[in-house]
């Protein structure tokens, strides 16, 4: 999963922060994307050994693994700590 609040520039290809996780679940790392000036432009969660699934899902729907990390809580939070800005014209 990439999360994107806006367009990120040339600045922004080489991850910042990467960390590792997955002590309850998953092995996943996670990369940490900023712009020149410091703010995160994108974060990429990439899931190591995990099916082709969303992650965190509850056991009983279709196509979900428990086992997270959990997606939905992720984007949540990303997207909330960084509002879209107005369009400049």
């Amino acid at each position: 999963m990439c999360l994107t609040p806006r367009p990120t520039d040339a600045a922004a290809k080489r991850p910042t922060t990467t960390t590792d996780g997955g002590t309850d679940g998953h092995h996943h790392t996670l990369k940490v994307y900023r712009d020149v000036e410091g703010p995160v432009v994108a974060e990429q969660w990439i899931v190591h050994g995990g099916a082709h699934a969303w992650f965190g899902g509850n056991p009983a729907g279709s196509y979900t693994d428990p086992a997270g990390p959990d997606a939905s809580t992720e984007m949540l939070r990303f997207f909330l700590e960084h509002p879209a800005r107005p369009a400049v014209p």
